[in-house]
C-alpha cells in the first residue's frame, strides 16, 4: 500500500490542491513510447460521497478503474499552461481492493496540435468520506510501472501533422492488468520527476469544455470481400534521428543524405522497389543499385539483383515535412536486407552533408559494391531499432492484389446486430480482405470483439470515400492505419487512437481457423452538441446541404474547431472562424469557441501575431488567419455578453493589433513578410509586399479592435485603431484599385511591381468590409452579378465564403442559392456526405471550413442574424426571394428563435418565436402595394405599412400573421 493522506472537512480547500507528484519510468526522453502505470487502494463505496479523479499526461493516457475504460486525453493546451481532466469515479468504486490503471504515451515529438514537453503522468483521487474525512492518492513512487509490451513503438506517423500510428500486439498483453487483482509484484516503481509546477508544465488548468462523446457506431454494410496477396515486405524508415539529429519540432525542414542496404539474393531475381506517399511526405529520390542507376517507370524501380550481396543507394536530400519513408519491395523469392559494413540494422543514412558536392556524398553516391563505403564509413549511422519497421500497414493495404480466390463467410448480419453473436471468415490459405462501409463520415477510434487463433493479423485502412470504379481512395499523406495482432481465443479491443473515415478495410492474415469476429464499431468521440438549429425549405437540395454543413461541422469540433477529423486534426484559425460562425446557427455551442480563441492569444506569447495553428511544434504565421482570429473574438463576443472573456482577451487583441501596426509602411499599407494566403486558388499573394486582401482584412481588424476598446473605454487604443483603419482604407482606394480592369488588383510585389492578377475573392472583402469609394462599389456591384472570365474564382469553399458574403451584402440573394446549389449539391452524391475541403478535385472529404452555407442559409432566409442578438430591437427580416417556403431555429444564449413562412399566390404567411425579453421588429419585404391586409392570428402587435410590412412587439412572444393581397386591414 502507498501514502494516503487524510485530512478533517475544515481542510478541504487545502486538500483540493495538488499532492500528486510528476511520475514516469526510469527512461531519458524516448520516442512514441508506452507506459503502464498501476495504483491499487481500499475503499467501501458506502461510505463515500464523493470520489474524483484528477489526471493529466504527457503526452497521453487512457485510464481505467477496475478494468472498466473512463476517459483519455488530455484536450491539447500549451506546456506552459496544461490541461488536466476531473472524472467522478464513485460509480466504479468496489468495496475492498480497488485499482487505477493509466495506460501513458508520450510522443517524443512536436505535431500541429501538441509541442513536445517530457514524459510525465500526473493522477490525484481524492475521495470524500460521509464522516468528513477526505483522503486522497496520488502519483508517487509506491506507483507501480512497467513498459507496454503490446503497444510497439517503431511505427509510423500519421503524418506531420499527427503522431504516431497504432499497432498492438495482444500475444505480449498482460491480460487482466487494468483490474484489481492482477498481480503487479514484478513491476518496478515509478520514478518522481517532480512536484506540480515543474518545467514544462508550469500551470496546470482544468478542462474547460464538456468531455467528449462515447457513441459506437457499426458499419452498415459490407462493401466487399477478397482474397489478396500483400508485397513482399513494406518498409518505413524513419530518417529524422540519423540526418536531422536533435529536431524534434514540426517545422518543415531538408536534409542532404543518402539511404543504404545490401540486399542479399540466392539467386539472380528482378524485385521492385516503389515509393508509397507523395515526396513531401516520404523522402525520397534517385535510386542506385550496385552502382548503375535505377530509372523508374510510373513509381516503379526495376531492381535487378545478382546473386549474392546488392548494394542499394536512395538518395534522400529535399526538403520535407513528414521524414519517414514508406517503401515496398516486391519479389517472388527470398531476400535479406542488412546495413554494409556489418552495422547492426538493415538500413542505414549516410550523412547530413552540407552539399550534394561535398566529397563524402561523392563518393558514397559513385559507390558500386558495399567496400567502396569503407572510404565514408564515418558518415554512416545504422537506423535504430525504434526508427524502422518491416510492416508498414498502409504501404501493405494499399498494394495488395487480388488472388481470385474465393471467400467464405457466414452470418454476416452479426456485423451489424451488436450482439453476441458473431460472423465467422473461414480460411483460405490466402489474406482475406473486407471493405465496410459505416454510411456516413465518422470520428473516433475502433473497437471490435474477436476469437481468433494465436498470430491472426488484423490490418485496418481508412479513408473517405471511393473513387469511380468504386475502388478505395486512400488517404496519400496520411498513414490512416491500425494493426492488431491476435492472441489465441476470444479477445476485445478498443482502440486509443481517434481518427475521421467512412469506409475502412480490414484485412486478416495467418487465419488458420475459422476467425468469428463482432461488435465492429467506431467509437464517435466528437464534443457534445445538441442539434438546436434547423432548417427546411422548399428546395429538397438546400435541406440536404444544410444537413451535410452541419455532420461536417460536428466531425470537424473536437477538443477545439479542427480543419478536419482525418488528414490533419488541427486548429487553423483562419478555418475556426467559418466554424464558429457556423456553431452558432447549427449548436448555438459557447464554450468550444471561447476556448478557441485563448489558445490562439496564448500564441503571442512566441510571436507577434497569433499563429496559423495552434498549439503547434510548426511556428508559423499566416497573416490573414491572424487577422480573421480579430473577427472571430468580436463575433463571438457579439453572440454572447462575456465581459469576464472581453476583459481577458482584450489585452492579447490590443498586443497584436499594436505589432501590426509596425507592418504598417510609409505608404500606409500593411506589408509583412508572411505566409499571405487567403484561398487555394492562383491568387498572387507573395510572401513578401503589398498584398490587397490581408490590407482589407487589416482594415477590418483595426475597426473591430477598435470596437473593443470601446466597450472597455480605452479611448487612446480606439481612436489609434481608427486612425490606422482609415489611412489602410484610403490608400487601398488610391494604390491598388485597376481602373481598366475595374477591381483591386492581387498585390504589389516588393520589387514595385504591379499584379496582373485580379482575383474574386478579394474584390469580395473590399465590397463586405467597405474598402470602396461609391463609384468602385457600383462597378463591382455590376461584376459580382456575372464574374470577368480573366478574373481568379475561388478555389475552395473557404474561398467561396468571403464570396458569399459579399454577395449577401450586394443582396444578390438568387446568386447566392445559385452558388451553394453548383459547388456543394455533388458533394452530397459523390462522397462520405460531408463537404470537401475543395471544389472538385479535393483531398480532404471532410472539411469544416467548407460549411457555411448552413450560415448563409439560416442566416439570411429565416431572417435573423445571432450576431445582433444583444441589440434593441430584435430585428427578424426573411428574405423571400427564390424559395416558397423556410421554417426552422435558431439558438441563441437565451433561448431558441423559431421561424415559419410560406409564400403562396395568394398569400404569405409567418410564425415567429422569440425568447428575447426584448422589442421586437419583424420586417417582412413584401409589395404593400400588393399584399395590402394583415391578419394578426396570436400575439400582440402593432404594424405599419409603407414599401413593406413591419411588425412590431414585445418579447418573448409567439406571433403568427398573414398577409393578403386584399383590399382591406384586419
Amino acid at each position: 500500500m502507498g501514502r494516503e493522506y487524510v485530512y478533517s472537512i475544515m481542510l478541504l480547500n487545502y486538500i483540493m490542491s495538488w499532492k500528486a507528484k510528476w511520475i514516469w519510468i526510469d527512461r531519458e526522453d524516448p520516442k512514441n513510447y508506452y507506459l503502464y502505470a498501476r495504483k491499487t487502494f481500499e475503499a467501501s463505496p458506502k461510505n463515500i460521497e464523493k470520489a474524483e479523479i484528477k489526471i493529466t499526461a504527457d503526452s497521453k493516457y487512457v485510464f481505467f478503474i477496475n478494468g472498466h475504460f473512463i476517459g483519455s486525453g488530455p484536450i491539447r493546451g500549451w506546456p506552459f499552461e496544461y490541461y488536466y481532466d476531473v472524472y467522478d469515479v464513485k460509480p466504479y468504486l468496489v468495496e475492498g481492493r480497488n485499482v487505477i490503471a493509466v495506460i501513458a504515451q508520450y510522443y517524443g515529438i512536436s505535431s500541429f496540435k501538441y509541442i513536445k514537453g517530457r514524459p510525465g503522468l500526473l493522477v490525484q483521487l481524492e475521495i470524500k468520506e460521509k464522516n468528513g474525512n477526505v483522503k486522497i492518492i496520488g502519483t508517487d513512487n509506491d506507483w507501480k510501472v512497467i513498459p507496454s509490451p503490446s503497444y510497439r513503438r517503431n511505427v509510423p506517423r500519421f503524418s506531420c501533422q499527427q503522431e504516431w500510428s497504432e499497432e498492438y500486439d495482444a500475444r505480449k498483453e498482460l491480460v487482466g492488468w487494468t483490474t484489481q487483482d492482477y498481480d503487479d509484484g514484478d513491476w518496478q516503481n515509478a520514478v518522481v520527476i517532480g512536484e506540480v509546477g515543474i518545467e514544462p508544465w508550469k500551470k496546470l488548468v482544468e478542462r474547460d469544455i464538456p468531455l467528449l462523446m462515447n457513441v459506437p457506431v457499426p458499419p452498415i454494410k459490407i462493401v466487399r470481400v477478397r482474397s489478396v496477396k500483400a508485397p513482399y515486405i513494406a518498409w518505413y524508415i524513419d530518417l529524422r534521428n540519423n540526418l536531422l539529429p536533435g529536431k524534434t519540432d514540426a517545422h518543415p525542414k531538408g536534409f542532404i543524405g543518402i539511404l543504404t542496404t545490401v540486399i542479399e539474393s540466392d539467386r539472380e531475381q528482378v524485385a521492385k522497389l516503389k515509393f508509397v506517399h507523395p515526396r513531401w511526405h516520404c523522402p525520397q529520390g534517385l535510386v542506385k543499385l550496385n552502382g548503375k542507376n535505377v530509372i523508374p517507370d510510373n513509381n516503379v524501380h526495376i531492381l535487378n539483383l545478382k546473386k549474392g550481396r546488392n548494394l542499394l543507394l536512395i538518395d534522400v536530400t529535399g526538403r520535407y515535412h513528414r521524414w519517414g519513408t514508406s517503401l515496398i519491395i516486391d519479389t517472388d523469392g527470398a531476400l535479406r536486407f542488412s546495413a554494409p559494413l556489418g552495422l547492426k540494422s538493415p538500413w542505414a543514412t549516410i550523412g547530413p552533408f552540407k552539399e550534394r558536392s561535398d566529397e563524402g556524398f561523392v563518393k558514397a553516391w559513385h559507390s558500386r559494391v558495399e567496400n567502396d563505403l569503407l572510404k565514408v564509413r564515418e558518415y554512416i549511422k545504422p537506423v535504430s531499432e525504434v526508427d524502422y519497421t518491416t510492416g508498414d500497414v498502409f504501404s501493405l493495404t494499399v498494394n495488395q492484389k487480388d488472388t481470385g480466390k474465393e471467400v467464405r463467410i457466414s452470418n454476416e448480419n452479426a456485423l451489424v446486430s451488436f450482439s453476441e453473436d458473431s460472423m465467422i471468415i473461414y480460411p483460405n490459405g490466402d489474406d482475406i480482405e473486407l471493405m465496410l462501409d459505416f454510411g456516413k463520415e465518422v470520428y473516433g477510434p475502433i473497437s471490435f470483439e474477436v476469437d481468433a487463433n494465436e498470430g491472426v493479423i488484423l490490418d485496418w485502412n481508412f479513408f473517405e470515400t471511393l473513387n469511380e470504379e468504386h475502388e478505395p481512395k486512400y488517404t496519400f499523406g496520411l498513414d490512416n492505419v491500425m494493426r492488431y495482432i491476435c492472441r489465441e481465443g476470444f479477445q476485445r479491443y478498443r482502440g486509443i487512437v481517434s481518427r475521421g473515415f467512412r469506409y475502412a478495410t480490414l484485412t486478416i492474415r495467418n487465419l488458420k481457423k475459422p476467425l468469428k469476429i463482432r461488435k465492429i464499431s467506431c467509437i464517435f468521440n466528437t464534443y457534445p452538441v445538441l442539434e438546436k438549429g434547423s432548417f427546411e425549405c422548399s428546395d429538397e437540395l438546400l435541406n440536404q446541404i444544410w444537413r451535410m454543413c452541419s455532420h461536417t461541422l460536428k466531425l470537424s469540433m473536437l477538443d477545439t474547431f479542427v480543419d478536419c477529423p482525418t488528414y490533419e486534426q488541427t486548429l487553423w484559425v483562419g478555418d475556426a472562424r467559418v466554424e464558429a460562425l457556423v456553431n452558432y446557427y447549427a449548436f448555438g455551442d459557447t464554450k468550444l469557441t471561447r476556448r478557441c480563441l485563448l489558445l490562439i492569444a496564448k500564441s503571442l506569447s512566441r510571436s507577434p501575431l497569433v499563429e496559423s495553428q495552434v498549439p503547434s511544434g510548426w511556428q508559423d504565421i499566416l497573416s490573414t488567419w491572424s487577422l480573421l482570429w480579430v473577427l472571430t473574438v468580436d463575433e463571438y463576443l457579439s453572440y454572447v455578453e462575456d465581459k469576464d472573456f472581453l476583459k481577458e482577451i482584450y489585452p492579447y487583441v490590443a498586443k497584436m493589433l499594436s505589432n501590426l501596426e509596425k507592418y504598417i509602411t510609409d505608404k500606409n499599407l500593411l506589408s509583412i513578410k508572411a505566409w499571405n494566403m487567403l484561398d487555394w486558388a492562383p491568387m498572387d499573394t507573395p510572401n513578401e509586399g503589398i498584398v490587397t486582401h490581408l490590407n482589407i482584412l487589416a482594415v477590418e481588424a483595426f475597426r473591430r479592435g477598435a470596437k473593443l476598446a470601446e466597450k472597455l473605454s480605452d479611448s487612446e487604443n480606439k481612436e489609434r485603431f481608427l486612425r490606422n483603419a482609415e489611412r489602410l482604407k484610403n490608400a487601398i482606394i488610391s494604390t491598388l484599385w485597376d481602373t481598366e480592369r475595374g477591381g483591386f488588383i492581387d498585390s504589389i510585389h516588393v520589387d514595385g511591381k504591379r499584379s496582373d492578377v485580379v482575383s474574386v475573392a478579394a474584390n469580395a472583402l473590399a465590397i463586405t468590409y467597405d474598402c470602396v469609394t461609391p463609384e468602385q462599389y457600383n462597378i463591382l456591384k455590376q461584376k459580382f452579378l456575372n464574374w470577368p472570365q480573366d478574373w481568379v474564382k475561388p478555389g475552395s469553399p473557404f474561398g467561396m465564403f468571403f464570396v458569399l458574403e459579399a454577395l449577401e451584402k450586394l443582396g444578390y440573394y438568387d446568386k447566392i442559392l445559385e452558388e451553394i446549389r453548383r459547388n456543394w449539391s455533388y458533394m452530397l452524391y459523390e462522397g462520405p456526405r460531408t463537404c470537401w475541403e475543395m471544389f472538385k478535385e479535393t483531398r480532404s472529404y471532410c472539411h469544416g471550413w467548407s460549411s457555411g452555407p448552413l450560415y448563409f442559409l439560416s442566416k439570411i432566409f429565416l431572417g435573423f442574424d445571432v450576431l445582433e442578438q444583444n441589440n434593441e430591437p430584435i430585428v427578424i427580416r426573411p428574405v423571400i426571394t427564390g424559395l416558397s417556403k423556410v421554417k426552422g431555429e435558431i439558438p441563441t444564449v437565451v433561448g431558441t428563435v423559431y421561424i415559419d413562412w410560406i409564400k403562396s399566390e395568394e398569400d404569405f404567411k409567418i410564425t415567429v418565436k422569440v425568447p428575447f425579453r426584448k422589442k421586437i421588429r419583424i420586417e417582412i419585404p413584401l409589395d404593400t402595394k400588393k399584399y395590402k391586409s394583415v391578419t394578426i392570428e396570436k400575439g400582440e402587435c402593432s404594424y405599419t405599412m409603407e414599401d413593406e410590412w413591419i411588425l412590431e412587439c414585445q418579447g418573448p412572444i409567439e406571433v403568427k400573421a398573414i398577409f393578403r393581397k386584399t383590399a382591406s386591414l384586419v
